[in-house]
């Protein structure tokens, strides 16, 4: 069960001579999987993940997610898959329209035909799971920070109650502190939910720090799919594939070049670069 991809290609018209998805072959499973897709813009990541849910669909090749294989064909009921499968976009006042945050959060397990206070109850578990405070429920969406939409708009995927979450750069706009707080809620969400989440990021600080697996996309093929251990330590395929390095590897490499540190892997993250500095921890 899951998301599956073999020989996936995608075109915006048959006229067309450029793919935006080129051969995708990708497996993904319904729980316990936090992926991050990188890519410089253009590469075919938000292209990729609007074929997870039915947004898109493909040119050529075959899609299965969970039950339902996603073919060009008026008798194709996305609804089960979009159930299965919740997808937030990057800007949430996209997706955020009713009166109130309350009766936004609803609108999802309303639409799939839960009554209006099992939508409710829904709604409130997700919001609270998000980290929405009660005093926020019936304020309107759109007076609230760009942070708090945020949650709001995530919080109306979950309440659909999805297997996989997928989040399209969830951090643009936010500010360090609205960053790490949106990063520690969904990686508590996962941990006791056992969520698959699936996001695209540009941040490889974020990157770094949270993913269990990395998809790369270029030119809209899947150029990489492993951990984020092999993919930083690959400094030439990262230059290759116009990727950074994330901000404490590139202290760790200048700090070695100054002699001040030694290493024998990249530290990736601050907590692993302090610990290479201090010695607490050998960084083998």
């Amino acid at each position: 069960m899951g998301i599956d991809f073999q020989n996936v290609e995608f075109k915006y018209s048959k006229k067309a001579s450029k793919k935006q998805l080129d051969n995708i072959n990708l497996h993904i499973d319904a729980q316990d999987e936090f992926i991050m897709i990188v890519g410089h813009t253009g590469s075919g990541k938000s292209t990729l993940v609007q074929h997870m849910n039915g947004l898109l669909l493909a040119s050529s090749g075959t899609i299965k997610v969970f039950d339902t294989n996603m073919i060009r064909s008026k008798k194709i009921k996305l609804k089960p898959v979009r159930e299965h499968v919740g997808l937030v976009f990057q800007f949430p006042e996209y997706q955020i329209f009713e009166s109130t945050v309350l009766e936004d959060i609803m609108f999802g397990p309303k639409n799939f035909g839960k009554t209006k206070d099992e939508a409710r109850e829904l709604a409130i578990k997700a919001a609270h799971l998000i980290g929405i405070k009660d005093d926020i429920l019936e304020r309107s969406p759109f007076t609230l920070s760009g942070g708090q939409m945020r949650r709001v708009a995530i919080a109306g995927a979950l309440a659909i109650d999805p297997d996989i979450l997928i989040l399209d750069e969830p951090t643009v706009g936010l500010d360090p502190k609205g960053k790490e707080e949106l990063m520690n809620l969904l990686v508590r969400m996962h941990e006791e939910t056992h969520k698959t989440i699936i996001m695209i990021s540009h941040d490889m600080n974020i990157v770094a720090t949270l993913a269990k697996r990395v998809l790369v996309m270029d030119k809209g093929k899947l150029v990489y799919d492993g951990n984020k251990e092999n993919l930083f330590q690959n400094q030439t395929f990262l230059k290759t594939h116009n990727l950074d390095l994330p901000t404490a590897s590139i202290l760790a490499m200048g700090l070695k070049e100054k002699g001040l540190i030694t290493y024998g892997k990249l530290p990736l993250t601050k907590e692993e670069l302090f610990q290479v500095i201090t010695g607490d921890i050998p960084n083998e």
